[in-house]
């Protein structure tokens, strides 16, 4: 680590002048640190003075001599520059000015020649406005997945909590409109061409809360998300919708890499000198939406919203300051195949794409031939994937970002709290069939860590989606391996202790077929006469409340496998079941698969609304409905591995 040093600076206004008549003075600070943490360093030095102002505000200058050079010359310091030998003496101090009303005056004494530059009309980079894409029929569940995707269920609902009431308000769907607008916007990372944008639900909920957020005034605002998955073109919509309807009072700045311009008078104009960037960097009335990345990043005074994925080297340091950071989700299947006609491919294609990417547009909406690049390169992850370290990354909560193989294979999903959606996130698998293959890799390198990975991180709520699904493709891989197994349980009541009562098992014969439908009405009910063990796994999870349906020549058990507590059963999938098993005569028993040690105390589950909250008034189905658990033991033996050490716990 180095070692600090004196460095120098003085305290100066917009004109150069001491600021509150203090001296040049100094602050210990490595040689090696950073611009930015050289200015926390100052205003802590002198909190009492600069009371009113954030570290962020001030700039910094090498010395007397570089201010002097005037506003047409001079060069502030960026705040991601190393100190190296500056500073040294008292001679050669800094210069940090505080952003005083003197600070533009230097510039009306000697005006700069603003290079004329021609103002693009908003109509000529957004060619049109909001216009109707589809309609289309969705369920409450569908929509809310687009919407919010994640635990949605944490959402209060802006203090009322969307209850589903009565039962059949939970069946009932609506058409919902999509939209789309076109544009030739130019300030992109990644795509500077023409092109038309489907207008994702969770959109018009974020920029809601960006709009918040702008009138807080809360200086450093970041989007986040997986790479691919359209934060650029959510900033597009955000500039959109800030050039359609602009707020008063308020001036809006676009930024991305080397590019700054601002919106006035209906049109966007190229920012050409230093001097009017250094007005606007200072200006609290300013607006500035960042994609991807910024020459300019620190410094400035308003309100700067940043649109990048997490592998940009700057945004942790943006990040640092008095912040928020929102996630923007990937997409469902069902939104990905709604949004197909702008990419020109089938559904049936992004059915097949999704369970090689997940929810990754990029991927997904791409060209044949860059879809086989895309394949190629989700390979090689597969091939790269290590036990260890996709665990160290899951349960660390380490942001998903290109720079690491496992964006091809994780995602991270919105964490939401009762207070605010899209806030935090975890990370598990993007699609079933990646799981899938995660699994295999996994196990045959050594199941000895993938057990021990379980049970050490056992408590760890940020691991629990991604260790879910692992338990869950553990338990398919129960039923489909040869061999007898029998499953002990019990009958579960709402006390978990009042049931000690007969033991409930389950028996696995040595060969049990295995099968798959897309819906109930694949299932072929007439070979349940044939007194042959079945065993069902929905392909996608249209069905929130089972995992699978094993049929064992006399019985059909709804199985949902789960490593919670706390697991709801959702109301609305378990009535469309049950009318699909009573019309056909079918008997059923509902069954929790647990980890072995959870059984003792696992106890009655409540009913979701679709919204996965409480239900209050379940049906009569629901009520009449007999629960019980089973137990998988996952860790027959662990015995001790060298690698069990650097296994991640929380």
């Amino acid at each position: 680590m180095a070692s600090n040093r004196p460095v120098w600076y003085c305290l100066v206004d917009g004109k150069g002048e001491a600021y509150c008549e203090t001296t040049t003075h100094f602050v210990n600070f490595p040689s090696t640190g950073f611009v930015v943490e050289f200015k926390d360093a100052v205003h802590a030095k002198n909190d009492r003075i600069l009371k009113e102002y954030v570290p962020s505000q001030l700039v910094v200058f090498a010395n007397k001599a570089e201010f002097d050079k005037g506003p047409k010359k001079r060069v502030f310091l960026r705040s991601s520059a190393t100190l190296n030998k500056l500073g040294s003496d008292e001679d050669d101090a800094f210069l940090v000015v505080v952003p005083t009303h003197y600070l533009v005056a230097p510039d009306e004494d000697y005006p700069a020649k603003r290079k004329k530059m021609i103002p693009v009309p908003r109509a000529a980079w957004f060619t049109s406005e909001l216009t109707v894409f589809c309609t289309v029929e969705l369920s409450l569940s569908e929509w809310l997945a687009m919407t919010y995707n994640g635990t949605f269920e944490n959402l209060s609902w802006n203090g009322k909590e969307m209850e589903d009431s009565k039962p059949p308000m939970e069946t009932e769907s609506s058409t919902r409109t999509f939209q789309r607008f076109e544009m030739n916007f130019p300030v992109l990372m990644n795509d500077n061409r023409r092109s038309s944008v489907f207008v994702r639900p969770c959109y018009n909920e974020l920029f809601k809360i960006l709009l918040d957020d702008i009138e807080k005034r809360i200086q450093s605002v970041g989007v986040t998300g997986n790479p691919g998955i359209g934060k650029s073109r959510f900033y597009s919509y955000c500039v959109f919708r800030l050039t359609q309807q602009p707020i008063e009072g308020r001036i809006l700045v676009i930024d991305c890499a080397d590019k700054t311009y601002i919106f006035e008078d209906g049109a966007f104009r190229f920012i050409s000198t230093k001097e009017e960037l250094l007005q606007h960097i200072f200006n609290d009335k300013v607006i500035r939406l960042i994609d991807g990345q910024s020459t300019n990043l620190f410094g400035w005074t308003g309100v700067s919203i940043l649109f990048t994925s997490p592998g940009y080297s700057d945004y942790k340091t943006f990040m640092k300051s008095t912040s928020v950071q929102y996630v923007m989700p990937p997409w469902t299947q069902k939104e990905l195949s709604i949004a197909a006609e702008v990419a020109d491919i089938t559904t049936e294609e992004v059915k097949d794409r999704f369970q090689v990417f997940g929810g990754i547009a990029r991927y997904v909406f791409s060209n044949k031939n860059q879809v086989e690049d895309h394949k190629t390169s989700t390979n090689e992850a597969y091939s790269k994937a290590r036990g260890l370290e996709i665990f160290k990354v899951v349960s660390r909560r380490e942001e998903v970002n290109e720079k690491m193989y496992s964006h091809r294979l994780l995602h991270m999903f919105p964490q939401h709290s009762s207070s605010q959606a899209y806030h935090g996130f975890y990370v598990t698998f993007g699609s079933d069939k990646i799981a899938e293959q995660v699994y295999d890799n996994v196990m045959n390198e050594s199941m000895e860590n993938l057990t021990a990975f379980m049970v050490i991180n056992m408590e760890d709520t940020n691991s629990s989606s991604f260790r879910g699904k692992l338990f869950e493709i553990f338990c398919h891989h129960h039923w489909s391996s040869s061999g007898q197994h029998k499953l002990i349980g019990k009958l579960l009541h709402s006390d978990s202790q009042a049931s000690q009562e007969a033991e409930y098992s389950i028996a696995i014969p040595q060969l049990v077929e295995v099968r798959s439908f897309s819906k109930l009405s694949d299932i072929p009910v007439s070979e349940f006469a044939e007194a042959k063990a079945l065993y069902f796994r929905p392909k996608q999870k249209n069905f929130a409340c089972i995992d699978s349906i094993y049929w064992n020549g006399q019985m059909c058990y709804l199985l949902q496998m789960t490593i919670s507590n706390d697991h709801g059963i959702a109301h609305e999938s378990l009535v469309k079941i049950h009318d699909w098993a009573t019309k056909r005569g079918i008997n059923y028993e509902y069954v929790f698969v647990v980890p072995k040690g959870q059984v003792q105390d696992y106890k009655v589950q409540n009913f979701l609304t679709t919204t996965r909250h409480v239900h209050k008034t379940p049906s009569k189905i629901a009520q009449g409905l007999v629960q019980y658990a089973v137990g998988v033991e996952m860790v027959p033996t662990l015995k001790h591995s060298k690698h069990l050490d650097d296994l991640p716990a929380n």
